[in-house]
């Protein structure tokens, strides 16, 4: 599973936390109330607003858990890969 659910989970075992695949099948859920929440990280978030319908959707806060996330972009997505390109070579190293 992932890493950062496991540390929310956690950190708040009353809370029933489930994974599912597909960020975007997250976010509808939230929209058709078939769950309360979806964690995803902002980036991903403001690239699933500019092509889906989410605009019922609003970020509440930051989730005060270090994770490592890795990034897979499909091949026909080049627009987004070459942003994130220029924001992973901007941070610096440390």
């Amino acid at each position: 599973g992932d890493p950062l659910l496991a540390n929310l989970q956690k950190i708040h075992p009353s809370v029933h936390i489930t994974g599912e695949k597909s960020y975007l099948k997250s976010f509808q859920d939230v929209l058709n109330k078939k769950v309360d929440f979806a964690i995803a990280p902002l980036s991903i978030f403001d690239y699933y607003r500019q092509f889906y319908d989410l605009d019922g959707l609003q970020v509440a806060g930051d989730i005060p858990i270090k994770s490592e996330f890795s990034i897979a972009v499909r091949k026909d997505h080049w627009m987004l890969f070459n942003v994130l390109d220029k924001i992973f070579q901007a941070i610096p190293k440390e």
